[in-house]
């Protein structure tokens, strides 16, 4: 992130040879004017002018720094004046003199703040989380402080999204697995994608190596299916792990986790009462034997006070996409209206 700018270090030594050289030798080490950043993961502690020290703040709120007090800080500014900042404390050399420090102004913020809500953004430029990790991290939204990694091990095992018809939810769980597949390989993900509104919504994704399977209500026999499929998958898991010795899919990175996604869920529980059964066993012990799962439903009304779902009483993350009343956001979540967040 960008503290401001000044001079850097040029990483260019020149040896004089002679007296008057001693002063181009050092013009040379300095670039002046350049940008100062610092990683993102430091805490950032802005003192100095109260207006000024604002201003800074502001610019470096709208890049998704972490402004702390100065005890926590790693990296500490002081702020003298418009065009006078002072780097107090840093975990590297970032510069070699006063910097002119990045302002942003109240109106600037709620601008560029507003234009990042409606930006189209790919999942190219959210990146991509690490690939040694135990879990199923996935960068696919924006928030106002930048991108939100959400991962379905240590945030999960399970998720469910809500909204009204319209809302986006099939594009997010299509962004999401696109996302779970850019993160990790077919050897330690595979995916089962379950269509219950028509048939098309994950057509496009079938050809990734990590999707293991496209189920849809168009094909009643794949449906009839699925119950027992489902069940017996569980049950090689835990014999699978039984037999390693391995209390969970941590400790066997032979097994890849099995992410199951559904889309309109209620739909689906509708259709094939016999599944419901299966759902409930894979959401009372389906992160031990690796199985997670993400599901999509319409605009619910028993959401207007419980959960009816086995999924949403155990999953950790509940989204909202665009629900009727400010209550209904609330609901699936168990708390306040549900934050803002670009997909």
């Amino acid at each position: 992130m960008l503290l401001g700018t000044g001079p850097v270090p040029s990483g260019i030594e020149l040896v004089p040879v002679v007296e008057e050289d001693g002063a181009l030798a050092r013009e040379a080490a300095v670039l002046g004017g350049a940008p100062v950043t610092v990683p993102r993961e430091h805490a950032v502690a802005v003192l100095g002018v109260p207006l000024a020290a604002a201003a800074a703040r502001r610019a470096l709120a709208v890049q998704g720094a972490r402004l702390v007090e100065q005890p926590r800080a790693s990296v500490v500014l002081r702020v003298d004046g418009v065009g006078r900042m002072t780097v107090l404390a840093a975990p590297v050399a970032v510069a070699c003199g006063e910097l002119r420090p990045a302002l942003v102004s109240a109106a600037e913020e709620a601008a560029l703040r507003g234009r990042r809500a409606g930006i189209a953004v790919s999942l190219a430029d959210l990146g991509v989380p690490g690939r040694d990790g135990p879990g199923l991290p996935a960068r696919f939204l924006v928030a106002g402080d930048g991108e939100v990694e959400l991962d379905l091990v240590a945030d999960g095992p399970h998720a469910v999204v809500g909204g009204t018809t319209g809302s986006g939810k099939s594009e997010l769980l299509r962004s999401w697995v696109l996302a779970l597949a850019a993160a990790r390989s077919a050897e330690r993900l595979a995916v089962l994608l379950i269509d219950f509104k028509g048939g098309a919504t994950f057509d496009a994704l079938a050809g990734l190596p990590q999707v293991a399977g496209v189920v849809s209500d168009l094909d009643d026999t794949a449906v009839e299916r699925l119950a027992a499929g489902l069940a017996a998958e569980v049950r090689e898991r835990e014999k699978a792990l039984r037999a390693a010795g391995a209390p969970d899919i941590a400790a066997l990175p032979s097994l890849p986790r099995l992410v199951i996604v559904v889309d309109e869920f209620a739909a689906l529980l509708q259709a094939l009462p016999a599944l419901s059964d299966v759902v409930t066993d894979i959401a009372a012990r389906g992160g031990p034997s690796a199985c997670t799962s993400s599901s999509a439903r319409s605009d619910p009304p028993e959401w207007s006070g419980t959960h009816s779902s086995p999924t949403a009483a155990s999953g950790s993350r509940c989204g909202c996409w665009r629900r009727r009343t400010a209550g209904r956001s609330s609901a699936p979540r168990g708390c306040g209206p549900a934050p803002n967040a670009t997909g």
